[in-house]
Parts: structure tokens; sequence; C-alpha cells
């Protein structure tokens, strides 16, 4: 019978492209990224000090992790943006003020 050939990847090849994305700026895979680094510091640190968790208590904390992160990207990004337009609403208004022949950093002349 047919069978389906599969092509393993090395969990190091994939954890380097998971984070080459995270690095792209790629707001899910730094999601995953952060979710599965807090993940597996949380299990090293529960072997360390004899706590134990069920493999579905660790699907439902990953599951908030992930959520968390997201919406922590979301509002940091909405906070970013908002210097963002200021400074392309500035810009729009110099260029708006030259293209009506006046220079907007410029002093204005004294008058007599």
């Amino acid at each position: 019978m047919g069978q389906t050939r599969i092509s393993a990847i090395p969990l190091s090849v994939v954890s380097k492209y998971w984070l080459w994305q995270s690095y792209r700026g790629n707001k899910q895979a730094f999601a995953l990224v952060d979710a599965l680094l807090e993940e597996s510091l949380e299990r090293r640190f529960d072997a360390a000090f004899g706590v134990e968790r069920s493999e579905s208590d660790r699907e439902i904390l990953l599951a908030q992790r992930l959520q968390q992160t997201e919406t922590a990207l979301s509002a940091a990004v909405d906070a970013l943006a908002e210097p963002d337009l200021r400074i392309e609403r500035e810009a729009r208004l110099e260029q708006q003020l030259r293209d009506a022949g006046i220079e907007p950093w410029e002093l204005p002349e004294e008058r007599e």
C-alpha cells in the first residue's frame, strides 16, 4: 500500500525558524516564542521545586500566555502608532505651509 513519507525537521531548526520569524516582526511568532520560552522555564522550575502539573493544566496556561502576549502586543502597537501619526501630521502641515510660500521654521521678519 502507499505509504506517506514524512520529512522530519530537527527541533533545533524549527525553533530557530520561529525565533527568526519573531525577530523579523511576525507578531504571532513572537507570541508563540514568548509563551513557549516561559513554559520551558516554568517546567524547569517546577521540576527543581517539585511542583506537579497535568498536561491539560499546562495547555491551559500556554493558551492564556499566548492570549496575554497577543493582547499586550496589540496595546503596544497602538501606543507606538500614536507618535507616528503625530509626526506624519506635522510633516503634512509643514508641507502645506511650504506649498503656501511660508517657511515653517523661519523666524518672522522684524517690523519697524
